[in-house]
């Protein structure tokens, strides 16, 4: 499966754990996922992909109704909470 190029436990400490802050320190020399390639061998699917992507998002935002689960104040700058 595809997919699974992307869980080695050599790379990641937890490669099945959902950790967006794994991404966050990673520098433009310690590249450890390109899903689409970069450069002349990238995936000829890409641009096909955000289109699809784009879509997707669209019609989820169209066909709900969307609330927040708790008072948010829109005048607050979100930050991450693991940046520095």
């Amino acid at each position: 499966m595809v997919a699974e190029i992307g869980w080695d436990p050599e790379v990641w400490e937890d490669p099945i754990a959902f950790e967006p802050e794994r991404f966050l320190e990673i520098g433009i020399k310690e590249i450890r996922m390109i899903p689409f390639g970069g450069g002349r061998r990238m995936c000829p699917g890409y641009t096909l992909d955000m289109l699809h992507l784009e879509y997707f998002m669209a019609n989820l935002v169209w066909n709900f109704k969307w609330e927040t689960a708790w008072e948010v104040d829109l005048w607050k700058k979100p930050e991450f909470q693991g940046q520095s």
